[in-house]
């Protein structure tokens, strides 16, 4: 089996992380995988249509060299063109797509900002996902956004080093809650920062991002840059990410993986189970956050019981498990 594995980003950063992790599994289980990323085309990498122009460069190789492959990989709005040309040698496609369906996911960002998604981009997305012979997912939450397109859906979760982010606890006085992620909005940090008005005085909230956030109380610090999110996490009593839509929360699976009592919404999309190994509030709900972190200031106890479970959940989905369930998916569409 061979696969031309695409994706419009430099592996080992952000998504291509997630990418890394997926080759390597898969190649550990036999698979024979080509890539093709920003590291090919590093002129792309500032272009404000970089992923059109992503898919063009896809294109040629697929018009001259797709006979040699059985497989197209390619992440979503990346590969309409080369999906299309890789469709008619009789290639099978997959198309990953790290969140909800373009549709859902628009529906719910549009609620709390304007121009979520451009149209160009989401006619992109749809398309693709018609053209997919199959289409991966992270999260159960994921995969019932897709409609009638349910039956090409494979859910296939993403993992964690959880021999690099393990529990070392650090010593604090006050009760100090993380937040993460650079898409603060679709994170619901104003949901987080409507929580944080009830706070009380001994709490501290911690937000890791890149994006300024104007004035903030005294008891709200911003992290920009760290040297290594292990440690961040280790700093916290909890984590909270109450999310409006995504795929599945990598920033999740580290807090659980270093012993963090997590506090999310379902639409994090990950795989705790309320109440034994976190907390799963209802999305767009403040008083719900501040309820759920107040529940847990005071019972230290549940704190280490939840946390202890997040730890041994976590461990059960190295990346190598990503990269088997990916390989198994490669088998089953060519067989």
């Amino acid at each position: 089996m061979k696969v031309l594995y695409a994706i419009a980003a430099n592996l080992g950063r952000g998504i291509g992380w997630t990418a890394q992790n997926a080759i390597s599994g898969a190649r550990k289980c036999g698979a024979e995988i080509d890539t093709f990323t920003l590291e090919d085309v590093p002129d792309l990498v500032n272009s404000a249509m970089k992923d059109i122009f992503f898919d063009h460069r896809l294109c040629e190789i697929v018009e001259t060299s797709m006979e040699q492959y059985d497989i197209l990989h390619v992440w979503n709005s990346m590969g309409l063109e080369s999906i299309k040309a890789a469709k008619e040698k009789g290639v099978k496609v997959i198309v990953e797509r790290a969140s909800t369906h373009p549709e859902h996911q628009l529906r719910v960002l549009e609620s709390e900002y304007s121009n979520a998604i451009d149209p160009i981009t989401m006619d992109r997305m749809l398309k693709e996902l018609e053209l997919a012979d199959m289409i991966t997912v992270p999260s159960e939450f994921a995969s019932q956004t897709y409609g009638h397109l349910e039956n090409k859906v494979k859910i296939i979760p993403f993992g964690v080093d959880s021999e690099h982010f393990q529990p070392k606890p650090q010593g604090h006085d006050l009760y100090r809650v993380l937040f993460a992620g650079d898409n603060v909005l679709r994170k619901g940090i104003r949901y987080m920062l409507d929580a944080w008005t009830l706070a009380g005085k001994y709490w501290e909230l911690w937000i890791k991002t890149n994006i300024r956030l104007g004035n903030l109380p005294g008891n709200i610090k911003l992290i920009s840059e760290v040297p290594d999110m292990a440690d961040l996490y280790n700093q916290a009593d909890v984590f909270c990410l109450p999310t409006v839509e995504e795929g599945q929360a990598l920033v999740v699976w580290e807090a659980m993986a270093c012993g963090l009592p997590c506090v999310v919404t379902r639409e994090a999309g990950s795989l705790i189970e309320d109440g034994v190994s976190g907390i799963i509030i209802p999305a767009k709900n403040s008083k719900a956050i501040y309820q759920a972190l107040q529940d847990l200031m005071l019972a230290p106890l549940k704190r280490d019981s939840l946390g202890d479970a997040a730890r041994r959940l976590a461990e059960q989905y190295p990346w190598e498990r990503y990269g088997r369930s990916l390989h198994s998916a490669y088998e089953e569409l060519v067989k």
